[in-house]
C-alpha cells in the first residue's frame, strides 16, 4: 500500500516492490470479487517495479487518493 508507493517514490524500487508483496498477500487472503481490482493493479505494479520502473504517475497517485 501506502509504504510501496512511497519507498518507489524515493526511488527505493525493490523495497516498494517487497512492501508491494506483503500488501499483495494480505489482499488474497481476504479475497472476494471487491478486491480483484485491487488485485490486479498491484499485480500489474509489483510487474513494473521488478523490471526498474516506477509504476507510480500522477494518474495512479490520484487514483489511489480516491480509493
Amino acid at each position: 500500500g501506502q509504504r510501496a508507493v512511497a519507498r518507489a517514490l524515493a526511488g527505493d524500487l525493490s523495497g516498494a516492490a517487497d512492501d508491494l508483496k506483503v500488501d499483495l498477500d494480505g489482499l488474497n487472503k481476504r479475497g472476494g470479487q471487491s478486491f480483484e481490482q485491487k488485485i490486479d493493479a498491484r499485480r500489474e505494479w509489483l510487474k513494473s517495479l521488478e523490471a526498474g520502473i516506477n509504476p507510480f504517475d500522477l494518474e495512479t497517485l490520484y487514483d489511489l487518493r480516491m480509493e
